[in-house]
């Protein structure tokens, strides 16, 4: 009995000197019997010898396979009646769990077997770190930086992503324990982030990050002239538009020595991401010239100096002080001399329009007008017009514009004539588009050439309306509209076409 005991921790001893240990084992009793050596096997971290597993099998035949979720370290393969495990090294310092199922090759009241592989974790020592952990890049033209990667333990791996939306200013080139960063130029006035994660092939070792930093645009100012001009006439608004990138900036108006004061011709304020300067008429003979001097708060950047210029004015007709709205005038009549059918020469005809204030009439027995008020007079273009057997004539419907034409260039439909000196008649009998004033039947030294606008024109049988919308020679607006019937003048009459002889 002693001897036999004896022979029993012998045999134990040899298993506990072995490279894999292992522990359960289980038989059937069944006519169709499948039984293994052990349940259970444990393998060291490293350098582990492969263990055998007897199987029993009776009246039957067994395959077998490695879990799916162990097969990338824990490998079997069949040796007749046995079952050789074996196991990578385990790099990990933590434990893994894996299995090996035999089971018999077809279906039936037979179990399979499961054995349970486990195997130790390491010792060893694991750790990522990075160096620098941040980078600060230019907005513009940076070069790109390297960070050192350094990995502590055997086997330990890493790869680099670059983290979110980052990516698409971001980009990485992995070399040999480095990270080569490049960032993209911005085109942000403020600055951006993002991180580059270094992720390590063990889960237990904690990922690194890399803060990147980019600073926006560096502070720039610039503008998109060095100098606007007018005419005499100021008749619009310019303006300085401003480029500025991280800086402040502000504005002053400035004598042509340089000096900064306030131009009395001129008005200057911010607009959005602009200056806007507006001219007052010059009425003098010699031009003039200021400046807007603009300057950027940042350091480093200079002031930027626009010259203003404006023209000197031309021989100035109107005696006007500003805008002019003349509102619902009061009354129209106008001259037509018909074109003879025959007369193929003629491509237009002329009207000679009046409009007048209340308080202002025609006097037909003189052909002046009277009274105290405005008086507008219009030469407009139209199509030919012909004489007719009804005695029926009509200004065309549409809008006509004042147009001053080349020397050699001839009227056409459309136009208004424009406006011009008459050395006998003036401004009782002005040529072209005028405005003026009335005071006791007598003509007053108040008045406009209309040198630019329009006049348009609408009929509903007998009523016509006309719009005004006109400018004179400073630039000021002449306005005003008239609704009602027109009186009509037609001079000459229809005459035979002449013969030839």
């Amino acid at each position: 009995m002693k001897k036999y005991i004896y022979s029993l921790l012998i045999a134990a001893a040899a298993w506990a000197g072995s490279a894999c240990e292992r522990s359960g084992n289980e038989t059937t009793g069944q006519a169709k019997s499948l039984d293994v050596e052990t349940t259970e096997l444990t393998f060291d971290a490293k350098g582990a010898a492969p263990c055998e597993i007897a199987v029993t099998a009776e009246n039957l035949t067994w395959e077998f396979w490695v879990a799916e979720s162990a097969a990338e370290w824990l490998h079997a393969e069949r040796d007749g009646e046995k079952l050789i495990v074996r196991v990578d090294d385990n790099s990990s310092p933590t434990e893994r769990r894996g299995s090996v199922t035999i089971a018999p090759s077809e279906a039936g009241p037979v179990k399979s077997r499961t054995v349970t592989v486990v195997q130790l974790a390491s010792d060893e020592k694991y750790s990522l770190s990075v160096n620098p952990e941040r980078l600060d890049f230019a907005g513009t033209d940076a070069e790109p930086q390297v960070v050192k990667v350094v990995t502590e333990g055997t086997g330990l791996t890493w790869h680099s992503e670059v983290e979110g939306d980052a990516k698409e200013w971001i980009s990485v080139e992995e070399g040999d324990g480095t990270v080569t960063v490049s960032v993209k130029d911005t085109s942000l006035e403020g600055p951006r982030s993002g991180n580059i994660l270094i992720v390590p092939s063990l889960d237990n070792v904690a990922e690194k990050v890399i803060r990147v930093e980019q600073a926006g645009l560096p502070p720039m100012f610039a503008v998109d002239t060095e100098s606007i001009e007018f005419d005499y006439r100021a008749k619009n608004y310019k303006n300085i538009r401003v480029t500025a990138v991280n800086t402040e900036w502000t504005f002053h108006e400035a004598n042509e020595a340089g000096d900064a004061t306030e131009i009395s011709w001129l008005k200057t304020h911010e607009a959005s991401d602009a200056v806007r300067v507006e001219a007052e008429v010059n009425a003098t003979e010699e031009e003039r010239v200021a400046y807007v001097v603009l300057t950027p708060a940042a350091e480093g950047l200079e002031p930027v100096k626009v010259a203003v210029r404006q023209t000197a004015a031309d021989e100035i007709l109107s005696t006007l002080t500003g805008d002019l709205d003349l509102g619902e005038l009061a009354g129209a009549r106008a001259t037509l001399m018909p074109k003879q059918t025959w007369d193929k020469v003629s491509t237009f005809s002329e009207w000679n329009l009046y409009l007048w204030e209340e308080g202002v009439s025609y006097k037909a027995s003189t052909g002046a007008f009277v009274g105290t008020g405005a008086r507008l007079a219009i030469t407009l273009v139209s199509e030919r017009i012909n004489f007719n057997d009804d005695n029926a004539y009509y200004i065309p419907d549409g809008t006509y514009t004042v147009t001053a034409l080349a020397e050699g260039e001839t009227s056409a439909p459309g136009q208004l004539r424009y406006p011009a000196v008459s050395n006998t008649g003036h401004p009782k009998l002005p040529i072209g588009a005028w405005y003026t004033k009335l005071e006791n039947d007598a003509y007053t030294k108040e008045q406009a050439p209309l040198v630019t606008g329009t006049l348009t024109v609408t009929r509903s049988g007998e009523e016509y309306t006309f719009v005004l919308d006109f400018e004179d020679d400073l630039g000021y607006a002449v306005a005003g509209s008239y609704t009602g019937a027109m009186e009509l003048s037609v001079v000459g009459t229809a005459r035979p076409e002449p013969t030839v002889e």
